[in-house]
């Protein structure tokens, strides 16, 4: 289960993007550069910020990466064949929960 979750988390982080307008989402490693150089560069800049306040890093990564993270598809293939026969509540629960899991690790 570990080594699942593990392999869903690598994939999510591999589908950051930068600026909705900005990416190219064809490009796959052009868009992590991207998305790499912009978050770096907030972070250096608003260092003082987070110093205060660090859960300032959690909106950080919801504005910058988490618009280019299918999570819900993360969360899905995360349940696998548990998905079947679980409630539409429970996972629709899951799916959010996991949203604020990759938003808060």
């Amino acid at each position: 289960m570990l080594a699942r979750l593990l392999l869903s988390f690598s994939m999510v982080l591999t589908a950051f993007g930068v600026g909705a307008a900005e990416v190219d989402k064809t490009q796959p490693y052009q868009m992590m550069k991207q998305v790499a150089e912009v978050t770096f560069a907030r972070l250096k800049a608003e260092q003082p910020k987070i110093k205060q306040d660090p859960n300032l890093l959690k909106v950080i990564v919801e504005q910058e990466l988490m618009p280019y993270v299918n999570d819900r598809y993360a969360a899905l293939k995360l349940l696998g064949p548990n998905l079947k026969g679980a409630k539409r509540e429970d996972v629709l629960e899951f799916v959010d929960a996991f949203r604020a899991y990759l938003i808060a690790s």
